[in-house]
């Protein structure tokens, strides 16, 4: 056994590749364990037996009937590896030796760290303990550092961000702001041009009404008094007249005098003396009444006194730019011979206070309800009340719509109307003047022989419809 364990690697490797020793501890096994009368026989059948089944499911009690085989501890896998010295976990003198050199310097350490605990003098414990505590200390104020730099790092981010969002939040306020002026400049331009236009046609209207009425008195004047008288009268000494009473005067020359004056001035006379009172209360002085020109002062208790005495005698009223209630403006429905009125710049007046005046006061022909907030309501009242309408201004009046302008046409409809103002009226269509256009001549073609239908006729086609759009 000892030749084999000194043998050559080559031999030994051939004995582990072919499973020598395995065969031969079966065998063995089996021969000493059954005794078999016939030996060679038995290992015959037996090397048959582990051909079959294959070398590398063998045994070592593989050739032993299960019944006789005998319960004992293996200590390794084949007791033959020791015998022909195959097992290389033996020991051997080499590893004696490296167990004992190991053992050996273990036992010098053990005892050398005895000695050293012993031999040399403890160092200061508190000396040690003061230095860790200063570096522990320095360590604590270098992460305190850190900490606060990266929170101050943190918050002048934030800041910066911040006043970031603020700058441009006031550059976007700063702009709105602009465009709200340049808006703001834009529109009262657009609105004093507006006012501007409408005040040179209403003055220009007032003048042909006057010119018109003026005619109209000096015909009727001209039967009572004579030329000759007035001539006398007036070539007589300015003295006598200057010193006498203004009710000297023809009726004629006094109401020319008073028809210049406002309605302020028409107040302050009336408080002069009883004579200029009797005076301001010709009825045909108030024929035309402004309230317009004392719109700040005048109160709603004056105005309704004013039209509940003169309400016979009323042809004009101008309401514009006048702040008043709805009971107020109810009492201009007691003007039944009203023909002019003029309610723009109102923003007291609804819907609800339209409807009182035109059940009131059907005759009027010139309406001017520019800058207010009706809707398609008064829309709806106009062609149902206002038959005769000639001047209709509905100027910047942004509430009512298509459908509230088509309604000039239902019924009688304002077939009459001349001149309609719809100056700023964006929301309303261009499709819609030519509806109107339409349905007037369609409603003038069907009746041409009437008188009425004709001037109806030609006033479709001076229909002048000014529609800007800003």
């Amino acid at each position: 056994m000892a030749s084999l364990r000194n043998a050559s690697p080559k031999l030994r490797s051939y004995f582990k590749e072919n499973y020598i020793p395995q065969v031969c501890e079966a065998l063995l096994c089996g021969l000493l364990v059954t005794c078999p009368q016939d030996p060679l026989r038995y290992l015959e059948e037996m090397i048959i037996f582990i051909m079959r089944n294959g070398l590398e499911n063998l045994l070592w009690d593989m050739c032993i009937d299960p019944s006789m085989k005998p319960k004992i501890r293996r200590l390794s896998d084949t007791y033959l590896e020791q015998l022909f010295g195959l097992d290389d976990q033996l020991i051997t003198p080499e590893l004696m030796i490296k167990a004992c050199t190991f053992y050996t310097g273990n036992l010098v350490k053990t005892h050398f760290c005895s000695w050293k605990s012993t031999a040399i003098p403890h160092i200061n414990e508190s000396h040690i303990q003061a230095e860790k505590m200063e570096k522990a200390m320095e360590y604590n104020n270098l992460k305190l550092q850190k900490y606060i730099f990266c929170h101050w790092h943190s918050y002048v981010k934030s800041k910066k961000e911040q006043l970031k969002e603020t700058l441009l939040r006031i550059r976007q306020i700063f702009n709105h702001i602009k465009l709200i002026n340049i808006l703001t400049k834009w529109r009262n331009k657009a609105k004093n041009n507006y006012k501007k236009r409408e005040d040179e046609l209403i003055l220009k209207h007032e003048r042909l009404l006057r010119k018109w009425r003026n005619r109209i008195k000096f015909k009727e004047h001209a039967d009572e008094q004579s030329i000759s008288s007035e001539q006398s009268l007036s070539e007589g000494s300015l003295d006598e007249i200057s010193q006498s009473d203004l009710s000297l005067l023809p009726e004629r020359a006094i109401l020319q005098v008073f028809f210049y004056l406002s309605l302020r001035d028409v107040i302050i006379c009336s408080q002069v003396s009883h004579s200029w009172m009797l005076m301001t209360q010709t009825s045909s002085l108030w024929n035309g009444i402004d309230f317009s020109m004392v719109k700040d002062m005048i109160t709603d208790k004056y105005v309704v006194s004013t039209l509940q005495k003169w309400r016979l005698n009323v042809l004009r009223l101008n309401f514009r730019g006048c702040l008043l209630r709805l009971k107020t403006l109810k009492y201009i429905s007691f003007c039944k011979n009203l023909q002019e009125l003029n309610l723009s710049d109102c923003p007291t007046l609804t819907d609800e206070s339209m409807r009182y005046i035109s059940e009131g006061c059907s005759g009027v022909l010139y309406l001017n309800l520019s800058n207010t907030h009706i809707t398609n309501r008064t829309m709806r009242l106009l062609p149902r009340h206002f038959h005769n309408l000639q001047n209709l201004s509905l100027a910047y009046c942004r509430k009512f719509t298509d459908k509230g302008l088509q309604y000039l046409n239902l019924g009688n409809g304002c077939h009459k109307l001349i001149y309609l103002d719809l100056s700023g009226c964006t929301q309303v269509c261009l499709s819609v003047f030519s509806s109107l256009r339409q349905a007037g001549k369609s409603y003038g073609g069907r009746a041409t022989s009437s008188p009425h239908v004709i001037l109806t006729l030609c006033a479709v086609h001076r229909l002048q419809l000014t529609f800007r759009r800003f």
